[in-house]
């Protein structure tokens, strides 16, 4: 018989705290932020706006690696972002 293991409880998944805590961050933090994006997510400041859309938006919560997740959505908002841009120079 297979052994399902279960998903580990949401405090204790890889990077959950740390995201959960930048809920908490004002945007104009910049410098929390920016150890944020070093250190926890490892995108560049570029991608901001994108990172804290992704973190308010909140699929990381329910996902097994919540950082691999919240990567995702933010090259998600990013790519939104870009076609936005390439639509307003056309």
């Amino acid at each position: 018989m297979v052994a399902l293991s279960k998903m580990p409880e949401p405090s204790l998944r890889p990077g959950y705290a740390a995201i959960e805590a930048a809920r908490n961050l004002k945007t104009g933090d910049v410098e929390a932020w920016a150890i944020f994006m070093q250190d926890v997510v490892a995108l560049p400041m570029s991608m901001l706006a994108s990172v804290q859309r992704a973190v308010v938006a909140a699929g990381w919560r329910n996902a097994y690696e919540p950082i691999n997740s919240l990567k995702t959505n933010t090259e998600r908002f990013e790519a939104r972002r870009a076609k936005a841009n390439r639509k307003l120079l056309q």
